[in-house]
C-alpha cells in the first residue's frame, strides 16, 4: 500500500509542478563533458584510455601491459577496501553497460558525474560516480556518409629490469668463488650460454585495426551501420587477441517529429591466446630470475637428474609457454529500444530498454607439468544478464515571466544474472532484481538562482527470495546561483559566467555480484557528499573555470573470515571512510585565428583518503612484502614499515622512537605511506595550422608509494640459484619484509598520448570528403625515481595471494611484484578516409 501512495504523492508533484527545461538552465549540475575531439587519440585499444588525464577527479591507471588487462577507474578516490570501488556506466542511457564492449570509435562522447547530488539518481548504484557515454549513433549527419579508418602500431616494451648478463654473472660467481676461496665450479656449473631470458620471452609486435562506417539520414529515417576489426598480438610471446565489433543504430522520426524511436545493436567478439592475466606473473618470474648462462631450452641429457625445463630450482619460462595451452573468448552483445514522444509542448513520455549478455569461457590445459608431471586442464565458462527498462516523464509549466518549475518522475526496472561454471560444474549463481522510482524537481529563476532536488527509491530482491529484499533511499539537493544574472554591474560584464554552488548527496554503492554472499543489507555502502563549487566563464567562455571541495563519506560493513573448532564463520566490522579534496578544470583557449588556434586544458585534483572510524578487534595488516596499516586516521592503503638504519652481516638494525638502534622490528621507528597521491596534474594541448593539427596530453602524479619487490626479490645473489639486477646486491635485506629499505617514492611525469596530422580536403579535386593522415606514439616517456617496472598502481587489481587476513578477499596494494607484465609504447599511424 505504501508503495501506491508513494507513486500517487511524487505523480501529484510532478503535473503539479514541472520538467524538462529548455537544455542548458541546469547543465552545470551536470557531469564534466568530454567530447570525441577532445579526448585522447591513435592507437586506443581500451575506451577508458579516451579520458585518461583530462579530467580532475578522475584516476584512469592500468598497472601492466597484458592485452586482456584494460584500464581501471577511480572517480573521487577510494571509499572501500576489498570491495568494489569502480564507477557505474551508462551506455545510451543503460545503466551497468559493459565499457568494454564498445570500440573507442563508437564513442561520441562521455560524461563525468562525480558529484553524488548528480548520481543519486541511479540509487544503490551510484555511490563511486557516474561515467555516461553516448555512442556516435545519435550524431548522424543529413547526408549519405561513408568512413574507413586503418591503423597500425609498432608495439614495445616500455621498460625492463636491468639484470645481469651472462658475462656480468660469470665475473660475480669468479668473485664469489674468490671470497669463498673455493673452485668456482665447485658451486656453478657454466653451461656456456649467454642468454637474456628477457628477449626470449618478450618481443616487438606489430598491431593493426580496421573500421568502416557507413550513415544517411533520409527523410525521418537515420541509421548508422560500423564494422570494426582489431588485431593485437601480446608483448609476450605466443599470446594475442583478436577482437571484432559491429554497431547499429537506426532511428524514426513519425507526427511531425512528436514520436520518435531508435533501435541500436553492438556486438563485441574477442578471442585471446597466450598466458592468461594471472599465470603470466609464474611465468616471468622465471624469466626475470633464471640465470642467463643457461640456453634455451636446455637439452634432457645435460643433466639427467633434472627435467629439461628445470635447473637450479627455476624453470626455463620458454618453455613454460610452449607447454601452456590458454584460450579465452568474450562476446558481449547489446540491444536497446528507445521512444520519446512529445505529448505536448511541455509534456514528454520516455521508455528506453535494453538487454545486455557477456558470454565468457577460458580453456586451459598445459603439457609436461612442471609441478604434477602430468597434465593440466580446466575449463571455466561465465554468462552475465542485464535486463533494463526505463519510463520517464518530463513536464514543464512557466511558474511566472521571472521563474519556471520543471519535474520529471522515472521508474526503472533491471535484473541482472550471471552463472559461472568450472569444469562444467556450477559453481556460482546470482541473480538480483531491482524496482526503483525516482523523482526530480527543479526550480530556475531567471536573476539566475537555480534548486534541484532528486530523491530515488529503490527496492531490490536477491536470488528472487523475498527474504533478500530490501529497500534504500537514496536522495540530493542542489544549490546555484549565477551572479552574472543577478548583478548588473560593469565589474561583471568581462565574466560570461560567474557561479557558485553547493550540492549534497546520498547514494549507494554495491559490491560485485560474486561478492554477495553475505547478508544483503551489508552489501550496499552509503556514502554521502558535500560539495561547494565554483564555476566561471571570460572571453567569451574562451577561458573556463571549474573548481570543487568536496567531502565524500561513505560507511563500510565488512565480514572477517575467522575460524573456530566449529568450523569457519563470518565476524562483522565496520568502517566509515572519508574522501576530502579540491578539483580544478581549466579550458583556455589561448588563440583562434582563420589558419591558427591553440586550445590547453589543465586539470588538478588534491585529494586526501582517511580512515574515520573503525569497530574492530583488528587494526594491523600483515603481508608478506610491505607491511600495511588499517587503522583510524590512515589511508585505506598504508604502508607502516620500519625504518632501516644500516646492516652488519646477516643483522638487520632499525631506527626506535627515541632515536636509538635496536634489532627489532617491532620495537622500531615506523615509515607511514600511503599508495595514493597526494595530487595530480593533467595537462593537454590542440593546436591547429593551417591543415596540420597536434595534440599531446601528460600527467604529473605526485606523492603515492610502492612497495618494490622487484629489487627486494632480485637484489640478492644466490649461487647458482638466480640471477639479480645488475650492480646492486643486498644479501641481508631480501629478508627485510618489514623494512622501509625497498618502499619507494613513484612519483612520475608521463607523456600519455601525442599525435600528429594533416588534413586534406577533397574538394579541390570536385569531391566531398576529408583524408586525415597522422601519426603517434603512446607512453613515450616515463619520468620517476621508481625503479621498477611502472610507477602507475592499479588500483581495481591489486596484488593477491600475501597473507592478509583481516580481510576476505586478501588484497594489498600497492606493492610490486618481481613478477610484473611491462608497460606497453606505441608508435603507431593511420589513415581516416571520410567521403
Amino acid at each position: 500500500m505504501h508503495k501506491v501512495f508513494f507513486l500517487l504523492i511524487l505523480f501529484i508533484s510532478t503535473t503539479a509542478f514541472t520538467q524538462n527545461l529548455s537544455d542548458t538552465a541546469f547543465q552545470s549540475f551536470d557531469g564534466y563533458l568530454i567530447v570525441d575531439s577532445a579526448m585522447n587519440q591513435g592507437n586506443i585499444a581500451d575506451p577508458l584510455f579516451l579520458i585518461k588525464g583530462r579530467a580532475a577527479g578522475l584516476t584512469v591507471t592500468k598497472g601492466d601491459g597484458h592485452p586482456m588487462n584494460h584500464e581501471s577507474v577511480l572517480i573521487r578516490g577510494m571509499g572501500s577496501r576489498g570491495w568494489d570501488n569502480r564507477p557505474l556506466y551508462v551506455i545510451d542511457g543503460i545503466p551497468g553497460a559493459d565499457p568494454y564492449g564498445l570500440f573507442p570509435g563508437h564513442i561520441r562522447s562521455m560524461k563525468i558525474h562525480r558529484n553524488v547530488a548528480s548520481t543519486s539518481k541511479y540509487g544503490i548504484y551510484g555511490g563511486n560516480g557516474v561515467i555516461e557515454i553516448n555512442t556516435i549513433g545519435n550524431f548522424i549527419k543529413d547526408t549519405f556518409q561513408v568512413s574507413y579508418h586503418s591503423m597500425i602500431s609498432f608495439d614495445q616494451p616500455s621498460e625492463r629490469l636491468d639484470l645481469l648478463t651472462a658475462s656480468e654473472f660469470r665475473r660475480e660467481a669468479q668473485r664469489f668463488a674468490n671470497i669463498m676461496e673455493m673452485p668456482v665450479e665447485e658451486f656453478f656449473d657454466d653451461l656456456g650460454a649467454s642468454t637474456d631470458w628477457q628477449d626470449e620471452v618478450f618481443r616487438q609486435v606489430v598491431t593493426h585495426q580496421q573500421n568502416v562506417a557507413v550513415s544517411q539520414s533520409i527523410n525521418n529515417t537515420r541509421y548508422r551501420l560500423a564494422f570494426n576489426f582489431r588485431d593485437q598480438p601480446g608483448l609476450l610471446i605466443q599470446s594475442g587477441k583478436r577482437k571484432i565489433g559491429l554497431n547499429s543504430y537506426v532511428n524514426q522520426s513519425l507526427f511531425n517529429d512528436k514520436l520518435n524511436l531508435s533501435i541500436g545493436y553492438t556486438l563485441a567478439d574477442l578471442k585471446y591466446k597466450g598466458i592468461s592475466e594471472r599465470d603470466s606473473e609464474t611465468v616471468l618470474l622465471q624469466a626475470y630470475t633464471r640465470i642467463p648462462t643457461n640456453p634455451v631450452n636446455m637439452p634432457a641429457d645435460t643433466f639427467s637428474f633434472v627435467y629439461p625445463y628445470h635447473f637450479y630450482g627455476h624453470y626455463d619460462p620458454v618453455f613454460l609457454i610452449n607447454s601452456y595451452h590458454n584460450t579465452q573468448k568474450r562476446k558481449s552483445q547489446r540491444i536497446n529500444v528507445a521512444l520519446d514522444y512529445k505529448l505536448s509542448e511541455l509534456l514528454t513520455f520516455s521508455i528506453n530498454s535494453g538487454l545486455q549478455k557477456i558470454e565468457k569461457d577460458e580453456e586451459f590445459f598445459m603439457e609436461n607439468a612442471v609441478i604434477m608431471n602430468t597434465r593440466i586442464s580446466s575449463f571455466r565458462e561465465r554468462t552475465d544478464k542485464l535486463y533494463f527498462l526505463n519510463s520517464q516523464l518530463n513536464f514543464e509549466i512557466p511558474w511566472s515571466d521571472h521563474s519556471i518549475f520543471t519535474s520529471n518522475i522515472f521508474y526503472s526496472y533491471q535484473n541482472s544474472r550471471f552463472n559461472k561454471y568450472i569444469n562444467t560444474y556450477l559453481s556460482n549463481l546470482h541473480n538480483q532484481r531491482n524496482n526503483a522510482l525516482s523523482g526530480e524537481v527543479n526550480y530556475f529563476h531567471k536573476r539566475g538562482l537555480k534548486i534541484r532536488w532528486i530523491s530515488r527509491y529503490d527496492n531490490i530482491m536477491l536470488h528472487d527470495v523475498d527474504e533478500y529484499r530490501k529497500h534504500y533511499w537514496s536522495h540530493s539537493v542542489s544549490l546555484g546561483w549565477n551572479l552574472k544574472k543577478l548583478v548588473t554591474n560593469s565589474l561583471f560584464e568581462r565574466f560570461s559566467r560567474l557561479e557558485f554552488q553547493y550540492l549534497y548527496g546520498k547514494a549507494f554503492s554495491q559490491p560485485l555480484p560474486n561478492q554477495t554472499v553475505r547478508p544483503l543489507h551489508d552489501n550496499f555502502h552509503p556514502t554521502s557528499e558535500h560539495v561547494f563549487s565554483f564555476k566561471t566563464g571570460l572571453l567569451k567562455n574562451r577561458l573556463t573555470l571549474d573548481v570543487n571541495f568536496y567531502k565524500r563519506t561513505t560507511s563500510n560493513k565488512h565480514y572477517l573470515v575467522i575460524y573456530t573448532s566449529s568450523g569457519p564463520g563470518f565476524s562483522p566490522y565496520d568502517y566509515i571512510v572519508i574522501n576530502k579534496g579540491a578539483e580544478a578544470d581549466l579550458r583556455w583557449l589561448v588563440f583562434r585565428k582563420e589558419q591558427f588556434s591553440w586550445n590547453t586544458g589543465f586539470h588538478y585534483q588534491l585529494n586526501n583518503n582517511r580512515i574515520k572510524t573503525l569497530n574492530s578487534d583488528y587494526s594491523f595488516v600483515y603481508s608478506r612484502y610491505g607491511d600495511q596499516i588499517f587503522d583510524e586516521g590512515q589511508s585505506l592503503y598504508t604502508f607502516n614499515m620500519s625504518e632501516y638504519a644500516y646492516s652488519e652481516g646477516i643483522d638487520l638494525y632499525y631506527y626506535d622512537n627515541e632515536g636509538g638502534i635496536t634489532t627489532n622490528p617491532y620495537d622500531a621507528r615506523k615509515t607511514r605511506a600511503s599508495v595514493f597521491p597526494e595530487y595530480q596534474v593533467g595537462w593537454q594541448n590542440e593546436l591547429h595550422y593551417h591543415n596540420f593539427n597536434l595534440s599531446f596530453s601528460m600527467r604529473y602524479v605526485h606523492g603515492n608509494y610502492i612497495y618494490n619487490a622487484d629489487r627486494l626479490i632480485l637484489s640478492e645473489l644466490h649461487f647458482p640459484d638466480n640471477n639479480a639486477l645488475s650492480g646492486e646486491f643486498y644479501p641481508n635485506l631480501t629478508h627485510s619484509y618489514h623494512s622501509d629499505f625497498f618502499l619507494e617514492d613513484a612519483s612520475y611525469l608521463r607523456i600519455d598520448n601525442i599525435v600528429l596530422g594533416y588534413t586534406l580536403n577533397l574538394d579541390h579535386w570536385n569531391m566531398k570528403g576529408l583524408v586525415n593522415v597522422y601519426f603517434g606514439v603512446n607512453n613515450l616517456v616515463t619520468l620517476t625515481n621508481f625503479s621498477g617496472l611502472n610507477p602507475e598502481i592499479d588500483y581495481e587489481r591489486p596484488v593477491n595471494g600475501w597473507e592478509a587476513p583481516i580481510f576476505y578477499n586478501n588484497d594489498m596494494t600497492g606493492i610490486s611484484a618481481a613478477s610484473g607484465y611491462p608497460p606497453l609504447r606505441s608508435f603507431f599511424m593511420g589513415v581516416k578516409i571520410t567521403i
